[in-house]
């Protein structure tokens, strides 16, 4: 009997627990401060999933207008790339044998590094700590002062690598004749060089920064640009007037691409990968080449001796600059026109977009300019 009730009080003092322990759990006071303070923050990690440019991304391009144009420090600038945060714009003074940083909010000077060769284009790698440059063609010791007739210039040159870290030149790397462009591969473990004299593009290794193949290409390779999948890099031929289809895997030419215009200079392509966009040199047309039958199913005429080309993150506007008339053409690429024409420098030769696409900076060869422009939308 006692045994019996012992047990009916433990079992009654349990459930008395047990519904207490709920009880108090049910008053705990609901906590919208930090609910909110979470959703923020899974807010602001999906903002980093969007496009640098989201701002605009959606809305319409309605002109390009004057910043300020600068003219200090330049000497014969050739191109003009942006760092991936915004802050800085590097600029390759050929004949000054500089490169300049300057702070896009400002304009300031912040340094200039100088080089033993004359500075052409650029390659961007690791976020950003690190600027690859070409050298047109090297003034050190061994090497001819002057260029003299430049299809036979036969000396080779490098490419150097600036770490913005160390603020110091860590590598150098010899590549072919008269190297140019640089393309980085997506996942950057690949940078490829064209050589303008040697027909070829060296590829080069980021792991060890080593040449691990050099690629025998058309004549007087200029622009060079890769797939967003990595798979195929397109090498626009300026002297051969045709683009040559490089296999990244394999590293070999799998087909060489004709009937693609006079001298095509640069290319980019759209970040869907169906698409490629070039400006030809020689006869003054910006040409849609589709990368699914690699063949050329638009064009339209822009200014004379296009040059350099960029693109908007949402592959809505292309922006070509023209050597000869110094202007900067915008086109629209829904209906492939031209929706705006803007006065540059006589010798626009480079172009680059702010990551946001709110500014663009174009460099004039000839003039010894960079103009920076507001790119306005609605």
């Amino acid at each position: 009997m006692i045994i019996n009730l012992l047990k009916i009080f433990l079992i009654f003092l349990f459930a008395s627990c047990t519904d207490r322990d709920l009880d108090v759990r049910a008053t705990i006071p609901f906590n919208r401060d930090s609910l909110l303070r979470v959703d923020s923050l899974r807010r602001s990690d999906s903002l980093k999933n969007l496009s640098p440019s989201h701002e605009v991304d959606s809305l319409t391009f309605a002109g390009l207008e004057k910043v300020v144009r600068l003219t200090e420090g330049i000497n014969n600038p050739k191109s003009v790339v942006i760092s991936p945060d915004g802050r800085y714009a590097y600029i390759n003074n050929l004949e000054g044998m500089n490169t300049m940083i300057i702070r896009t909010d400002n304009f300031e000077t912040v340094s200039v590094i100088e080089h033993t060769g004359k500075p052409v284009e650029f390659g961007i790698t690791s976020g950003g700590r690190f600027i690859w440059i070409t050298y047109f063609r090297l003034l050190e010791e061994g090497f001819p002062k002057n260029l003299g007739v430049e299809s036979a210039y036969r000396y080779p040159s490098v490419v150097v690598v600036y770490d913005t870290l160390k603020k110091e030149l860590v590598r150098r790397i010899d590549v072919g004749i008269i190297p140019k462009i640089i393309a980085v591969s997506p996942d950057e473990k690949l940078v490829f060089v064209a050589n303008w004299n040697s027909y070829d593009i060296s590829v080069i290794s980021t792991e060890n920064y080593q040449v691990i193949k050099t690629i025998k290409v058309g004549a007087i390779p200029r622009g060079v640009e890769f797939t967003p999948d990595g798979k195929f890099a397109y090498v626009c031929n300026f002297g051969g007037s045709t683009i040559s289809k490089i296999d990244v895997a394999l590293l070999e030419v799998i087909s060489t691409i004709n009937n693609v215009g006079i001298s095509p200079r640069d290319m980019v392509i759209s970040s869907k990968g169906d698409y490629a966009y070039y400006s030809a040199y020689g006869d003054g047309y910006l040409r849609k080449l589709d990368l699914q039958t690699d063949e050329v199913v638009d064009k339209i005429k822009i200014g004379i001796q296009p040059r350099s080309v960029c693109i908007t993150n949402n592959n809505k506007y292309l922006f070509v600059v023209n050597y000869q008339n110094g202007t900067v053409d915008a086109v629209d690429i829904t209906d492939f026109s031209i929706i705006g024409e803007y006065d540059a420098d006589i010798g626009a030769v480079g172009v680059a977009l702010s990551p946001d696409n709110k500014f663009l900076w174009v460099t004039n060869q000839s003039t010894g300019s960079v103009i920076v422009y507001r790119v306005n939308y609605q």
